[in-house]
């Protein structure tokens, strides 16, 4: 998308006041959409400033966004499901091992009794 067709396409959405059903101009929020699991209305990061490019980024319109964005490669996604799913794994067996310890330490102490 280029700046005129950004700058056409908020300018159809105020005329026909698409936004506004309910609000009043002043009171829309402008973000950046996310992507998130959850369920509700679609998560968005506000925009903290818009700045035109100069030097080497001349020829651009860069929004910048009120929390610090970045691009997640599909192999840290899997790497990250992978961790979590050991994670899990690792919680759960400690669950039993800490259930069995426990069983063990009342035979010992059983033991123990009927020994003295």
């Amino acid at each position: 998308m280029n700046i005129k067709e950004l700058k056409d396409q908020v300018d159809r959405l105020y005329e026909n006041q698409c936004l506004f059903s309910h609000n009043h101009p002043e009171d829309i929020t402008v973000g950046i959409v996310v992507k998130s699991g959850g369920v509700g209305g679609t998560p968005i990061v506000g925009i903290k400033s818009i700045q035109a490019g100069f030097d080497w980024d001349n020829g651009k319109l860069m929004i910048y966004p009120e929390k610090g964005l970045r691009v997640v490669r599909d192999d840290e996604l899997l790497a990250l499901r992978k961790a979590s799913e050991e994670y899990g794994w690792a919680l759960y067996e400690n669950r039993g091992l800490k259930a069995d310890i426990k069983k063990l330490n009342a035979k010992i102490a059983l033991l123990a009794k009927e020994n003295t």
